[in-house]
């Protein structure tokens, strides 16, 4: 009996609930809504954008090959040294000078060879339009002597005379159209400024008549004898042209083939005289230039698909950067900055900076410099880091770092912070419920007003309000984010 009560006391409550739930049902959707408010607020806002980076020493000295040849030795990576100490060895030969000297020529006396033969092509496509423009000119004037002489054909005579005739129609119909026009004007059904176009036109077609008619009555006459001369001297003189034109070329042509057979036979000398430089190279050896950490340099294996370093049996060429000597002690951090945002980085920009290694420690910088050419992410890869192509525009930027005792290493990578506008009160709604009109914006009051605005849309989710509204104002939600 005991239980029996508490169990129908609960169920007696589940049957309330239940009446009470059919009682309070959702609106119909056709039904209006009650509006929604959102209080304009004032919050502690900043604008700022992240990108990772890597920690790098700063560079005290570059180690260069001071010529093409092999590393046969090479000290190991990281290891501290002085100034003066021996860093590696390139096989050199005892003829270097005369083998670089050999390929210099070489390579002049193929380029000249070159500019020889592209100046041989050159000269004949150029006499070739030239002597296409020379024979037209010589057509030209050997068809209107002819023409001239012979006088008008029988079919050329009859094309005249159509002209002639539709040129007479049309001062017809302009001067039908002017004698309609007149008729209005002189009745007030139009104004007499509308007489003008079509005086215009008729007098177009008059003129145009009489230069028809002219230029067929020349045609008819026979030709004058000075005249003929005249043409006939034309003619001539085209020949002339063409004549000489054809014998000056071949003149070029043959002085331009004998220079490049003397370059052929110059350069056929040089390399065999290159030929015979076959000595053994002997090794020579390359010091630090001041007190630090040799790092060697690593490079791109395109085969491999990965970085690799500088080792023996490498070949190297003259004056590349094969080593580096760094301080640890004084640590940079190079970041790869997307185009979108390297727009917004100067130099002297304050950042907070985040290291994986400590990550509840804050770090401070500051942009030291950033590259002026945009390339490639796979070309921009920082040090001890590999990363494939994005195909996409970005920069380098250097970056100082305050490590404020803390023990970093070269290679440790950092997360930058970019503050591009300091953090501050900020009036701000949110972005849903500003309406973008014609380069305005406004917003709903609480009574269904629409109050204009200006701010601007932030990436948060906020409109921060420059003008137009208080901290407190309440304002509606648009009506379509009820729905």
């Amino acid at each position: 009996m005991n239980l029996r009560r508490p169990i129908l006391m609960i169920s007696v409550l589940l049957l309330i609930a239940i009446g009470l739930g059919r009682i309070v049902r959702k609106p119909d959707s056709g039904s209006p809504s009650t509006p929604r408010f959102v209080t304009v607020q004032s919050l502690e806002l900043g604008r700022e954008f992240q990108e990772f980076g890597i920690l790098e020493p700063k560079v005290i000295g570059r180690v260069l090959a001071p010529f093409q040849g092999t590393v046969s030795w090479m000290e190991r990576d990281g290891i501290t040294v002085t100034n003066g100490a021996p860093l590696f060895r390139v096989d050199d030969d005892t003829l270097r000078d005369q083998i670089e000297s050999g390929e210099e020529s070489l390579q002049t006396t193929k380029e000249q060879l070159d500019t020889l033969r592209e100046d041989f092509t050159v000269l004949t496509n150029t006499y070739t339009a030239k002597q296409e423009q020379e024979l037209e000119e010589l057509a030209f004037a050997t068809l209107e002597y002819d023409t001239a002489v012979e006088g008008m054909k029988p079919a050329d005579r009859r094309l005249k005379e159509i002209d002639i005739l539709l040129a007479k129609i049309a001062v017809q119909d302009a001067q039908t159209l002017y004698d309609r026009q007149k008729i209005l004007v002189q009745k007030n059904f139009a104004s007499e400024v509308t007489l003008e176009s079509n005086l215009r036109s008729l007098q177009s077609a008059q003129a145009l008549l009489a230069e028809i008619e002219l230029q067929f009555k020349l045609a008819l006459a026979p030709i004058q004898e000075e005249q003929r001369l005249t043409l006939d001297a034309k003619v001539k003189q085209a020949q002339r042209v063409v004549e000489r034109s054809r014998e000056k070329h071949e003149r070029e042509l043959s002085s331009k083939k004998l220079e490049i057979e003397a370059k052929e036979k110059e350069l056929y000398h040089l390399d065999v005289k290159q030929s015979f430089v076959t000595n053994r190279l002997n090794q020579i050896s390359v010091t630090a230039p001041t007190n630090g950490v040799f790092r060697v340099i690593r490079r791109i294996n395109r085969a491999a698909g990965n970085w690799q370093k500088l080792s023996t049996g490498v070949s190297v060429e003259g004056q590349n950067v094969i080593g580096e000597i760094i301080d640890p002690g004084d640590m940079l951090i190079e970041s790869l900055i997307h185009e979108t945002d390297a727009v917004h980085v100067k130099t002297g920009m304050p950042v907070h900076i985040q290291l994986t290694a400590y990550p509840r420690i804050a770090f401070s910088g500051e942009v030291l410099r950033t590259t002026s050419l945009a390339q490639d992410r796979s070309d921009l890869t920082p040090v001890y880091r590999k990363v494939p192509a994005a195909k996409q525009a970005m920069l380098k930027a250097v970056i100082s770092l305050e490590s404020n005792g803390h023990i970093i290493q070269p290679g440790m990578s950092a997360q930058i912070h970019f503050e591009l506008e300091p953090t501050r009160p900020r009036l701000v709604v949110p972005r849903h419920t500003v309406r973008l009109g014609e380069g305005t914006y406004s917003v709903q009051d609480e009574r269904g007003n629409e109050v204009p605005v200006q701010g601007r849309f932030r990436d948060d989710g906020w409109f921060e309000v420059t003008d137009g509204l208080q901290e407190g104002d309440r304002i509606r939600f648009p009506s379509e984010d009820l729905q």
